[in-house]
């Protein structure tokens, strides 16, 4: 294995309330050993935390971080540059294309949206993406995102709603009712703009299901 694969979850009180999920996803890499969850949980802290696994052939480390005050109500920018996908069965240390979309985010921007070169929606540097049209919820599939998030699974396995994954264009996702973000550390975090497009209030059926994740995932 040549560069480290990483996890980043989300801990509560000294646990990981969804490492079944994470430990699988580890397993489908190329490493030759994966750590037991009970040496891990010797090293969680109390609290929320943001917790970054990294392993490699070298071993394994855990760095740590208050999880602070939740995200919600982000204004995404367009990044400019397509975004290719590698289709990697799981994350590793080679974040460039995200770190400096992250890095040079639009002035009052959260985060930033990438596109694929024929203008497909695929993720944002730190979340993915889904959005509600015509009763049903969208979002990217795997020739779009290289890799579907813990959180992104799950999403689409306790939506309410039925759930098509496809290659959509940006002006698809303007169109929606609303538009959210998911990843295992933040759970589900409403979007208030995109690009131009500036939704008003977060929608009660969102707000009820973004509260429905949180105690089905994270107790």
């Amino acid at each position: 294995m040549n560069q480290a694969v990483f996890e980043t979850m989300r801990s509560v009180n000294g646990t990981i309330p969804l490492w079944d999920f994470h430990h699988a996803r580890l397993l489908r890499s190329s490493l030759e050993t994966v750590p037991d969850y009970v040496d891990i949980a010797s090293k969680l802290p109390g609290g929320l935390c943001r917790i970054r696994l990294s392993v490699d052939d070298a071993g394994w480390k855990l760095v740590s971080e208050p999880l602070g005050e939740p995200w919600d109500a982000l204004r995404i920018g367009i990044w400019p540059e397509p975004f290719f996908n590698p289709s990697p069965s799981t994350k590793n240390s080679d974040r460039s294309p995200y770190e400096a979309a992250w890095m040079n985010r639009d002035a009052g921007c959260d985060d930033m949206l990438l596109l694929t070169e024929d203008g497909s929606v695929a993720e944002t540097t730190r979340l993915n993406v889904f959005w509600m049209k015509d009763d049903t919820l969208f979002t990217a599939d795997a020739t779009c995102t290289p890799l579907s998030g813990v959180a992104k699974v799950l999403v689409s396995q306790w939506s309410p709603w039925p759930v098509s994954e496809g290659r959509y264009p940006l002006a698809h996702l303007q169109q929606a009712s609303f538009v959210f973000g998911s990843n295992a550390v933040r759970g589900i975090v409403w979007f208030r703009q995109v690009g131009d497009k500036i939704w008003a209030k977060k929608p009660d059926l969102l707000s009820k299901f973004q509260d429905n994740f949180e105690t089905r995932a994270y107790g």
